[in-house]
């Protein structure tokens, strides 16, 4: 099954030093270990860049446009990427109406928008709450994986 990564996980695997750095890369490894595929779309790198050239005292990362780069390089060797499609507005659309999304919350339907068009059915996210009301999407939080209450 080909499984959509969050940008939050992405961000934590680029930090060795965060608490949740081991976790990525172990709930990644057995899902990896398991015969799955995990994916990553556009929209994963631009929130990426985002927090990770925005400065620290604005809750960024702090690094520089080349560092950023260099990471993004590498998570595109790490991830399959899955293009942007046209059909992905039409379906954020459908998606914020039926849901009634406002506000900053219309970018995570935007995730959603993606998923369904390239048939996706599962979100790996250590933000398991901002997706749980999409009937389209299974919710997968790392914790929840290692600790063998969610099995897929």
């Amino acid at each position: 099954m080909r499984i959509l990564t969050d940008t939050n996980l992405l961000l934590r695997l680029s930090e060795p030093a965060h608490s949740l750095h081991q976790t990525v890369i172990d709930a990644t490894d057995q899902l990896r270990a398991a015969g799955h595929d995990l994916v990553i779309v556009p929209q994963c790198l631009y929130e990426f860049w985002s927090v990770s050239t925005r400065t620290k005292e604005a809750n960024g990362l702090g690094r520089s446009i080349a560092e950023t780069q260099a990471h993004i390089a590498r998570l595109t060797r790490l991830f399959t990427l899955l293009r942007d499609e046209r059909a992905v507005f039409e379906q954020w659309q459908q998606l914020v109406a039926t849901y009634q999304v406002a506000g900053v919350k219309a970018h995570d339907t935007r995730l959603v928008a993606a998923m369904v068009r390239h048939q996706l059915t599962h979100l790996l996210t250590f933000n398991g709450g901002d997706f749980r009301r999409y009937t389209e999407v299974t919710v997968v939080v790392p914790q929840e994986l290692l600790s063998g209450k969610t099995v897929l």
